[in-house]
């Protein structure tokens, strides 16, 4: 995350994770409309598993 946040020019840290958030979420959603879109079953995130 630093090493992004050098190349991105941010000073703070905080703007770079605000960044890497909405960059996740915009993923999901743009994950989903193409699963109904075209019918597919994706596996699941690993990020979405719950381990126990």
């Amino acid at each position: 995350m630093i090493c992004l946040r050098g190349m991105l020019g941010h000073k703070s840290i905080r703007t770079t994770q605000i960044y890497a958030k909405i960059v996740a979420s915009k993923v999901s959603e743009d994950m989903q409309v193409l699963k109904q879109r075209f019918n597919l079953k994706l596996p699941e995130s690993n990020l979405s598993r719950q381990t126990g």
